[in-house]
């Protein structure tokens, strides 16, 4: 999964986006790999990647790209990653899976 963003984080959208993805990473807990990258720095990758506007969201999964459109809530983006993760299986702890429930509950 990979942030695409620019600097400086300048409009509340973009620092909300990496908010957000502060706090997936702790939630994640390395279980899916995370990335960022700013395409100021790093602008023909972000091309090359197909992304015209930051901040952005996709997942290189496969060989392929797909591209995030959702709500920037890290559930949500947690959602999108697992719903696309192919027949890998990854080791989750209780926090995660507890976090994932936590709606479900209510």
């Amino acid at each position: 999964l990979v942030l695409l963003h620019s600097t400086p984080v300048n409009s509340r959208e973009s620092g909300k986006f990496l908010e957000t993805w502060r706090s997936l990473a702790k939630i994640l807990n390395d279980s899916i790999p995370l990335a960022t990258i700013d395409c100021d720095e790093h602008h023909f990758a972000c091309k090359e990647l197909g992304v015209d506007f930051y901040p952005h969201i996709i997942y290189l999964i496969g060989g392929g790209i797909i591209h995030y459109s959702g709500p920037v809530t890290s559930k949500s983006i947690f959602m999108f990653a697992s719903n696309n993760l192919v027949s890998s299986v990854a080791q989750l702890d209780t926090a995660l899976i507890d976090w994932w429930l936590h709606d479900r509950k209510t």
